[in-house]
């Protein structure tokens, strides 16, 4: 005979990251604005939970990444 029950007791996993500690928890951020400012550019970014995140840098002529991960 062949039985089709499984034996196994199932389990449900999830990211400890999401549950214990929501400070490590990574979110996108993404480019909104470029500014330059006596000679530094200033990226300003937008998390996904509405975070604003500034990013600075002394060359003029330095570009600023579309998007990346940032913490939450």
């Amino acid at each position: 005979m062949v039985s089709t029950d499984a034996l196994a007791a199932a389990k449900t996993y999830s990211s400890k990251g999401s549950t214990e500690n929501p400070r490590h928890v990574l979110e996108r951020c993404r480019l909104k604005k470029v500014e330059v400012v006596d000679g530094v550019t200033m990226c300003i970014y937008r998390s996904q939970s509405g975070n604003k995140v500034t990013m600075s840098a002394e060359d003029p002529s330095a570009g600023c990444q579309k998007q990346f991960k940032c913490k939450r």
